[in-house]
């Protein structure tokens, strides 16, 4: 008889992950592409120009917390799928191999926009 599948805690990774992209990330694309380039400053909804623009949104923690999550996980969700993709595309590896890489890569880029985002 076999254990308990972890699946369950993966699916909802990716459900989080995708919702997350799904609501928040066009947001994200509007104030820092858009509003940025227009020279809008998002703390204050007023419009400003070179260091006081979109660059100051970055110096609040908060935000930047908020900015890793939701890439956090986005790179969960696209793990996720790539790791299903390759499943049907019948890749012949072991499943453990598989899940190592797709979430350990997510794993590493996590990281990586964390050290990104604190040293901002």
């Amino acid at each position: 008889m076999r254990g308990r599948s972890h699946e369950p805690i993966w699916w909802s990774a990716f459900g989080l992950g995708g919702i997350t992209a799904a609501l928040f990330v066009p947001v994200m694309i509007f104030v820092v592409g858009i509003g940025g380039a227009a020279g809008w400053d998002a703390v204050t909804g007023a419009l400003a120009h070179g260091e006081d623009g979109i660059g100051a949104l970055f110096r609040h923690a908060p935000v930047r917390a908020v900015l890793g999550l939701i890439l956090a996980l986005v790179t969960v969700h696209a793990a996720h799928r790539i790791r299903h993709t390759l499943i049907d595309l019948h890749v012949h590896a072991p499943p453990l191999v598989l899940i190592v890489a797709s979430y350990g890569a997510a794993a590493v880029v996590s990281a990586l926009i964390a050290i990104v985002l604190a040293l901002f």
